[in-house]
């Protein structure tokens, strides 16, 4: 104090020599009005230097002192040094002695008179996110730079020291909330006992001065209730009684913060080492004076406040609404657990209740609080897991402006499709939300509302009405056994003892005009009608886990000292049967609760809400959500309404994304796809494969195949069956007429090898017409093949003999060789047997199975047949090298004489069968049908032998039957010119002229023989 008076008097004597210096001044310019005009300009100017110079070096010595804050110096004390503004501990030991201080001398300020500037977040020597004693209110901030600290949004106010920001005189000109401590922070509902638990409830909903709501007593009552009960138990806590202080959050967090911070200097926090004055005699704990835990608040943001109060006290809180899954991070809120599931699990309920009703298409409106925020992300990234599109994520305020709602129901209205409107909100800025909606459009009963919790559990006590068919989650809460008796019992002398309950009665008897203690409808039992609205089971919960957890850690644990570490860890350990079934932490310290699914029904009397279903996160099967009741929806019907921006497609048509926003058209697929990945691709089925009449599967297509029934098919059996009779015929004919002159000038044996071939040839037919199979491709193949080697081996003998024989007999009457029957026989076995050999080769190379045409395009018709392969190729090319030999020598033998002009009709037959085995292969293999396929291989066969048995067989058997006579021919064979017996032009007959004669006399046989 001496080194301060006398820096106060080295101020004062630099102060007077100031004076001395500003009066030389006056004197000065007094002097300057003499002077010439010029030199008047110039001593203005050296002047005006020298004021500001002083004025500078004045402010210097004025920063360089420190003047200490008189208001908390008392007599005879030591200012102590200043604190370094980081000092957190010591900032905190300065916010209990503010408020101690700032109780009795500002008693009668209203709370929360004027919101104008408001303080966010402190910014401790530049570390972001370090808070000094809880959040103050969000709006401004609060920063800290060096040693000075200014606020903003105010005039800037130096502050040198810590004390500087609770002075009065600062408080005042700032309007600093801190400061604003009235009677309402210290106000309590208090009953002591050995132990007591410390009550956040709100009370009031913003307004503290407003008439408290029977939803808050309720709270209130059943705390008291549950502690009443444990006391009267000889099973828990026997011999400890449990006392309680209860306190307004008033629904706000700078409330909140000032009362959880007065509740607990009240008591002087648990530490880990209690000192010697907070211990008994008997080395036990004192907690008379102590609040152990904290129940409470109702609110996600009060909860955070709190719950940094918890942290720095280590005093263990227990929530009963708080549902924000922010308080579920243990780094951050290490002492905080709560008796309602996280909103994680809200979001997935709601999911789960989205895609129970086939919804694809939503919008989502927030609370633009920590509740709303967290909870609406997670329900839109679960959603999005469980493919459900988002149309819009929109924020709301508390208490919305015109303006906003309109914006908001413009965005709806936009994306009308989205017909699920999902509410994270309570219901002050849900109702407002949902008359804004109705009347922005004429459209009646368009959307679909789903509601949170927040928004249902104050709908009764706010009296607001629900939109028609909305589809709520609630919190299973049901209604506390003998709470009913208990608040019916209530006593004028019992209420009395609640600060708070008096004042609710005297207005619950202005407004209905009776009298609580005389009118029995104005009575306690009528009020406790509305106890199920308020969440008074996870408040008795809260109170039962402390009891428990402290019975453990006194009784099981013997421990002499109970410290909020202690507590937090035999908290977490308990189990016991609860108000809502069996009751846990888990190890985030939340509960895996579930939550009812309420529908909003209107009728005469008003709406209700009726329990539709319920959702378990504990249920042990696989589906958490039930739902066991009718829904009524918006229009009345119990027929779930759609909400997807996806058109209706037909049978084969995908899905393919429009401009909007998870908006989809429809595209038709090929006729031969069908739609997959929920309707989005489309995908091919098999070439055997075709879609189902739904276009969601590939089915195995029936084969079809040659019908008998077919017009041309029954073409080809008629003309087989008449090709079979004519050939019977002709064979019947070569065996009557077997020692004919004409029969045994055709030789008999190659004509019965070449009559085995036709009628092959005719009944390969049945068999390419038949129902293919492995067995029938390959007799039939080998069928076509042989009959065309049978028929036309002994021709190409034939054909080649009579060539020969009259080659020769133009130049000698030597007889050829290997015309004899037995030689012809060798040769067409030869022939016969190479096409068997090209046979079994054709078999090995391509083998001879039933193939499937496929259509082109594909029109789901699939026919079978006997695909003719490569190998068959092999077969047909040594075929097609007997015809062409064939047409040779039917070339070369055209000019025979008539009676040996069978190799004319040789000749015909083989041209035209050449030209139609060419045409057959062409429409084979250009054919997109099966029948034109095996009409045209059929056709070729039958062809070939009609045309061998038509120009070879029957004229003979005519010309024996009607034109030629029974008698023997005899000719010769001669060089010049030929002649027969019998006077016909052009026939052979015996040599004459000067050539050495020589005649035969041939019975019936043929030349040469």
């Amino acid at each position: 104090m001496q080194d301060f008076e006398g820096e106060k008097r080295n101020f004062e004597g630099e102060m007077q020599d100031f004076e001395g210096e500003m009066r030389d001044f006056e004197g000065e310019m007094r002097d300057f009005e003499d002077e010439p005009h010029y030199k008047k300009w110039i001593s203005f100017s050296l002047l005006c230097i020298s004021a500001v110079m002083i004025a500078l070096a004045g402010i210097l010595i004025f920063n360089f002192y420190e003047i200490p804050a008189a208001s908390h110096v008392q007599s005879g004390e030591t200012v102590p040094t200043p604190k370094v503004l980081s000092d957190l501990e010591y900032c905190q030991q300065q916010l209990k002695q503010f408020y101690k201080d700032t109780t009795s001398t500002i008693p009668s300020r209203p709370l929360l008179p004027s919101r104008t500037v408001k303080i966010d977040e402190f910014f401790v020597n530049l570390e972001l996110s370090r808070e000094v004693a809880g959040k103050i209110m969000p709006g401004d901030r609060v920063k800290l730079s060096g040693e000075q600290m200014v606020f903003d949004k105010v005039p800037a106010v130096p502050l040198d020291t810590w004390e500087d920001l609770f002075k009065p005189e600062i408080v005042e000109e700032s309007k600093i909330i801190l400061a604003v401590v009235s009677e309402y922070a210290q106000l309590s509902y208090t009953r002591r006992g050995d132990i007591n638990l410390g009550g956040l409830i709100p009370v009031h909903f913003g307004d503290c001065e407003a008439t408290p709501t029977m939803w808050s007593l309720q709270l209130i009552e059943a705390m008291v209730f549950a502690i009443e009960e444990i006391n009267n138990r000889s099973d828990l806590l026997p011999t400890i009684s449990i006392g309680f202080d209860i306190r307004d959050s008033c629904f706000d967090e700078d409330v909140g913060l000032l009362s959880a911070l007065s509740l607990v200097d009240r008591g002087a926090s648990l530490i880990d080492q209690p000192d010697e004055s907070s211990l008994c005699k008997n080395n036990s704990q004192d907690l008379s004076k102590k609040v152990v835990g904290i129940v409470g608040p109702l609110k996600s943001s009060v909860s955070i406040v709190v719950g940094s109060v918890a942290d720095l006290q280590k005093l263990p809180m227990i929530a009963f609404a708080a549902t924000s899954d922010e308080l579920s991070d243990k780094e951050r809120f290490p002492y905080f657990l709560r008796t309602v599931p996280p909103d994680r699990l809200q979001a997935t309920a709601m999911v789960d209740i989205i895609t129970h009703m086939g919804w694809e298409y939503i919008s989502i409106i927030y609370l633009a609080d920590t509740y709303g925020i967290r909870g609406a992300h997670a329900l839109a990234r679960l959603a999005g897991s469980r493919g459900v599109c988002v149309a819009h994520l929109l924020p709301i305020q508390q208490v919305p402006s015109r303006s906003e709602l309109e914006e908001i129901s413009a965005l709806l209205w936009e994306s009308y499709k989205a017909r699920v409107l999902v509410v994270f909100a309570g219901p002050e800025p849900a109702t407002e939300l949902v008359n804004a909606v109705e009347n922005t459009s004429n459209v009646n009963d368009h959307f679909i509302w789903l509601g949170s919790e927040s928004w249902v559990h104050s709908l009764s006590r706010l009296n607001k009405i629900p939109p028609k068919g909305a589809l709520f989650l609630s919190l299973h809460n049901p209604e506390p056994d003998g709470f009913f008796e208990y608040i019916s019992n209530l006593n004028r002398d019992t209420i009395q003892k609640n600060p708070w309950f008096e004042s609710f009665l005297s207005n619950w008897e202005v407004l209905h005009n009776c009298t609580i203690w005389f009118d029995r409808q104005c009575g306690l039992p009528h009020l406790a009608q509305y106890t199920v609205t308020s969440p008074m089971a996870p408040v008795i919960d809260a109170v039962y886990a402390f009891a428990h957890a402290l019975h453990s850690l006194i009784y099981s644990s013997n421990s002499s000292t109970v410290n909020g570490t202690k507590l937090l860890d035999a908290l977490k350990e308990v189990r016991f049967d609860g108000q809502r079934g069996r009751f846990q932490f888990n190890s985030a310290g939340d509960m895996e609760g579930k939550y009812l699914v309420q529908n909003a029904q209107f009728d005469s009397d008003g709406f209700r809400l009726v329990n539709v279903g319920l959702w378990d996160a504990l249920s042990m099967s696989d589906d958490y959500l039930t739902i066991s009741g009718d829904i009524v929806w918006m229009n009345g019907l119990t027929e779930i309404p759609t909400s997807t921006c996806k058109d209706v497609c037909l049978p084969g048509q995908r899905l393919v994304p429009l401009e909007e926003k998870c908006c989809f058209g429809c595209f038709p697929c090929e006729p031969y796809a069908i739609v997959v990945n929920n309707g989005t691709e489309c995908k091919e089925c098999e070439e055997t494969e075709w879609p189902d009449k739904l276009r969601l599967s590939c089915l195995q297509i029936i084969p079809a195949f040659t019908d008998w029934t077919d017009p041309l098919h029954l073409s080809i059996t008629i003309l087989s069956c008449m090709g079979l009779a004519v050939s019977m015929m002709i064979a019947a004919g070569l065996v009557i007429y077997r020692n004919h002159s004409v029969i045994k000038a055709t030789s008999r044996e190659l004509s019965c090898v070449n009559v085995l071939g036709f009628n092959l040839a005719f009944v390969s037919t049945f068999l390419l017409i038949a129902q293919p199979t492995t067995i029938i491709c390959c007799v039939s193949q080998a069928m076509v093949s042989l009959c065309f080697t049978l028929a036309y081996a002994p021709t190409l003998l034939k054909v080649g003999r009579i060539y020969r024989i009259f080659r020769a007999g133009k130049r000698s009457a030597r007889r050829p060789g290997l015309i004899s029957p037995g030689v012809q026989l060798i040769m067409v076995f030869v022939l016969v047997m190479i096409q068997v050999f090209c046979v079994i080769l054709s078999a090995a190379l391509g083998p001879c199975e039933p193939q499937y045409l496929i259509p082109i395009p594909r029109d789901g018709h699939l026919e079978l047949y006997c695909q003719l392969g490569t190998g068959f190729l092999i077969s047909s090319s040594y075929n097609l090298v007997l015809i062409l030999a064939c047409c040779v020598f039917a070339f070369l033998a055209r000019k025979v004489p008539d009676n040996y002009n069978e190799s004319k009709f040789i000749g015909v037959s083989v041209y035209s069968t050449l030209l139609a085995c060419l045409a057959a292969i062409a429409v084979y293999y250009t054919a997109r049908d099966v029948s034109q396929k095996v009409a045209a291989i059929c056709l070729a066969v039958l062809l070939n032998a009609f045309l061998t048995v038509g120009c070879v067989y029957i004229p003979k058997l005519y010309a024996i039957r009607f034109i030629n006579p029974p008698s023997s021919t005899v000719f010769t064979i001669g060089r010049a010119h030929t002649s027969t017996i019998e006077s016909i032009d052009n026939r052979v007959g015996p040599m004459s002229g000067n050539w050495a004669t020589k005649t035969s006399k041939i019975q019936g046989d043929t030349p040469g023989k």
